[in-house]
Protein backbone atom coordinates (compact mmCIF):
# COMPACT_ATOMS: atom_id res chain seq x y z
CA UNK A 1 0.00 0.00 0.00
CA UNK A 2 0.86 3.58 -0.91
CA UNK A 3 2.11 5.74 1.86
CA UNK A 4 -0.37 8.12 2.43
CA UNK A 5 0.79 11.36 4.06
CA UNK A 6 -1.42 13.58 5.46
CA UNK A 7 -0.58 17.45 5.59
CA UNK A 8 -1.75 19.33 8.42
CA UNK A 9 -4.33 22.43 7.71
CA UNK A 10 -2.03 25.77 8.03
CA UNK A 11 -3.61 27.66 11.01
CA UNK A 12 -3.68 31.14 10.56
CA UNK A 13 -2.62 33.26 12.95
CA UNK A 14 -5.49 35.75 14.35
CA UNK A 15 -4.59 39.60 15.55
CA UNK A 16 -6.97 41.04 18.22
CA UNK A 17 -8.81 43.58 16.55
CA UNK A 18 -9.75 46.74 17.83
CA UNK A 19 -13.70 47.99 18.56
CA UNK A 20 -14.37 50.82 15.52
CA UNK A 21 -14.96 54.10 17.52
CA UNK A 22 -18.48 55.68 16.58
CA UNK A 23 -18.85 57.98 13.68
CA UNK A 24 -21.08 59.74 16.36
CA UNK A 25 -18.12 60.12 18.78
CA UNK A 26 -15.84 62.09 16.02
CA UNK A 27 -16.73 65.31 14.79
CA UNK A 28 -16.76 65.28 11.05
CA UNK A 29 -16.41 68.79 9.15
CA UNK A 30 -20.12 69.93 8.31
CA UNK A 31 -20.67 71.22 4.81
CA UNK A 32 -21.90 74.66 3.99
CA UNK A 33 -25.32 74.65 2.15
CA UNK A 34 -25.14 76.59 -1.71
CA UNK A 35 -22.94 76.74 -4.20
CA UNK A 36 -19.44 74.90 -3.99
CA UNK A 37 -16.78 78.04 -4.63
CA UNK A 38 -15.20 76.96 -7.36
CA UNK A 39 -18.43 76.70 -8.85
CA UNK A 40 -18.49 80.66 -9.37
CA UNK A 41 -18.43 82.26 -12.86
CA UNK A 42 -15.81 84.21 -13.90
CA UNK A 43 -17.47 86.64 -16.17
CA UNK A 44 -19.00 89.26 -14.01
CA UNK A 45 -22.74 89.77 -14.24
CA UNK A 46 -25.18 92.36 -15.17
CA UNK A 47 -25.13 95.13 -12.40
CA UNK A 48 -28.90 95.34 -11.08
CA UNK A 49 -31.11 97.95 -12.16
CA UNK A 50 -31.70 100.46 -9.42
CA UNK A 51 -34.57 100.13 -7.30
CA UNK A 52 -37.30 102.69 -8.72
CA UNK A 53 -39.21 105.21 -6.03
CA UNK A 54 -43.07 104.78 -5.89
CA UNK A 55 -45.48 107.79 -6.77
CA UNK A 56 -47.89 107.85 -4.21
CA UNK A 57 -51.00 109.83 -5.90
CA UNK A 58 -53.00 111.80 -3.97
CA UNK A 59 -56.87 109.90 -3.39
CA UNK A 60 -58.95 111.95 -6.09
CA UNK A 61 -62.43 110.97 -6.66
CA UNK A 62 -63.29 110.28 -10.27
CA UNK A 63 -66.03 111.31 -11.48
CA UNK A 64 -67.76 108.47 -13.38
CA UNK A 65 -70.54 109.51 -15.72
CA UNK A 66 -73.83 107.78 -14.95
CA UNK A 67 -74.84 107.50 -18.66
CA UNK A 68 -72.49 104.99 -19.47
CA UNK A 69 -73.36 101.36 -20.21
CA UNK A 70 -72.38 97.97 -18.48
CA UNK A 71 -69.72 96.69 -20.27
CA UNK A 72 -69.74 92.42 -20.96
CA UNK A 73 -65.54 92.08 -20.81
CA UNK A 74 -63.81 94.15 -18.47
CA UNK A 75 -61.96 97.15 -19.78
CA UNK A 76 -63.47 96.79 -23.37
CA UNK A 77 -63.82 100.14 -24.87
CA UNK A 78 -67.73 101.02 -25.61
CA UNK A 79 -68.96 102.04 -29.01
CA UNK A 80 -69.04 105.64 -29.78
CA UNK A 81 -72.43 107.19 -30.45
CA UNK A 82 -71.46 110.03 -32.80
CA UNK A 83 -69.26 109.45 -35.65
CA UNK A 84 -66.68 112.47 -37.47
CA UNK A 85 -67.17 112.09 -41.27
CA UNK A 86 -69.74 109.36 -43.03
CA UNK A 87 -67.45 106.50 -43.39
CA UNK A 88 -67.38 106.22 -39.34
CA UNK A 89 -70.93 106.91 -39.46
CA UNK A 90 -71.65 103.82 -41.43
CA UNK A 91 -69.47 102.03 -38.99
CA UNK A 92 -70.70 102.76 -36.07
CA UNK A 93 -74.16 102.33 -37.51
CA UNK A 94 -72.87 98.63 -38.61
CA UNK A 95 -71.86 97.97 -35.27
CA UNK A 96 -74.81 98.83 -33.28
CA UNK A 97 -76.62 96.64 -35.23
CA UNK A 98 -74.72 93.63 -34.68
CA UNK A 99 -74.81 93.93 -31.13
CA UNK A 100 -78.25 94.93 -31.14
CA UNK A 101 -78.80 91.42 -32.97
CA UNK A 102 -76.80 89.87 -30.60
CA UNK A 103 -78.82 91.02 -27.48
CA UNK A 104 -82.32 89.79 -29.82
CA UNK A 105 -80.69 86.18 -29.85
CA UNK A 106 -80.03 86.04 -27.11
CA UNK A 107 -82.91 87.08 -25.34
CA UNK A 108 -84.93 84.90 -27.75
CA UNK A 109 -82.87 81.71 -27.15
CA UNK A 110 -83.93 82.43 -23.36
CA UNK A 111 -87.47 82.98 -23.72
CA UNK A 112 -87.63 79.26 -25.76
CA UNK A 113 -85.91 77.60 -22.93
CA UNK A 114 -88.66 78.89 -20.74
CA UNK A 115 -91.65 79.25 -22.69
Amino acid sequence: MPDIVVQAEPTIEQDEVEPVADDKESPTPKRKPGRPTGSKSKIPGKPRAPRQKKVVVADVPEEIPEDIPERVLPNSRPIPSHGFDDRTVMMLAMLQQQADDRKNRKAALYKSWFS
